[in-house]
């Protein structure tokens, strides 16, 4: 990639240490521009990055805190800044309010555009697109695009949307244990249901680009963005020839499904939406997204070659 941005602006990051807001980070610094990252864990942030920060350390600044406990550093800190990444997990607030995750997203948004920041890139959800307010998930992030999109009008600024599909390392949690142990990959829905899957690599690549590009260009723009449509049988067929050894779907029950999302700590809400979104068919592939990106997007089949030693 290559940059067009003025070299006097600087990105503000906030979820900067998971699978898409590392690679991020990694464009960002790669293209030269100047970013703040807000972190919980100055220390991880510094280990996952050593490699950045030994080339790059003018380029990077750090500052500590939670946007779930107090706002403060960002209030003091996001001055000078003329965009924001803005990646919230809604998994955790999900669980003590759910209308924490809105309301968060909201006031970050608020004190950006009073400080300065011309420019804020959200991450949504595709469910916005694909099941409007169907489920938790959906309703929490249209509840947050709407209160941006109020903010951006009020203070006349630029506000830029990405809804990614399913992520495709979704799988190295829900189907580890069952490719290792009995050669299975499972899933509630049926082995015809469709659902689009995308490599946070491509969300990542979409963020940078848009982040690099002039400010105006993609003002009030929703990105929807997936990668590859696959059945259920079909992943299987991919997960087969990539592991060259036989994986087979088994379609498992509501109860099954909806029982281990509430063991890994999820809500009744986000379990719920899972089972229900697992059965519904989601064919909304987006190939244009290379227009952004500048490339063509990313299969399953190239993610797994990447992470095959993790299903072995």
């Amino acid at each position: 990639m290559t940059s067009n941005i003025d070299r006097k602006e600087r990105v503000f990051i906030i979820g900067s240490t998971g699978g898409i807001g590392q690679d991020v980070v990694r464009g960002l610094v790669a293209n030269g521009i100047q970013i703040t990252v807000y972190v919980r864990d100055e220390n991880k942030f510094r280990e996952q990055f050593k490699n950045e920060l030994i080339r790059s350390e003018k380029l990077v600044q750090v500052f500590v805190g939670d946007y779930s406990v107090d706002l403060t550093a960002i209030e003091k800190n996001i001055h000078s800044h003329t965009r924001l990444f803005l990646l919230v997990s809604s998994h955790t607030l999900e669980n003590k309010n759910p209308l924490a995750f809105a309301q968060i997203k909201a006031t970050i948004a608020e004190l950006a555009y009073k400080h300065g920041v011309l420019q804020i890139l959200d991450l949504s959800c595709c469910s916005v697109t694909s099941f409007g307010v169907l489920g938790s998930i959906s309703f929490l992030h249209k509840e947050a695009e709407e209160r941006l999109f109020m903010l951006a009008k009020k203070f006349n600024r630029v506000l830029t949307v990405l809804r990614p599909a399913h992520f495709m390392s979704n799988q190295l949690y829900t189907d580890i244990r069952t490719v290792k142990e009995n050669s299975t990959i499972r899933a509630c829905g049926s082995p015809a249901i469709k659902i689009t899957w995308v490599d946070t690599k491509d969300v990542a690549d979409c963020a940078v680009m848009i982040l690099i590009d002039p400010i105006e260009k993609h003002d009030r723009c929703v990105y929807e963005i997936g990668g590859q449509a696959l059945t259920n049988e079909e992943r299987a067929q991919v997960f087969t020839r990539v592991l060259n050894r036989t994986i087979t779907f088994e379609q498992e029950s509501f109860n099954d499904t909806y029982k281990s999302m509430i063991d890994t700590g999820c809500s009744h809400g986000i379990a719920y939406d899972v089972v229900t979104q697992t059965t519904l068919d989601y064919d909304r592939p987006t190939p244009h997204i290379a227009l952004i990106i500048r490339r063509p997007m990313r299969t399953l089949e190239d993610w797994l070659e990447e992470n095959k030693k993790a299903f072995e």
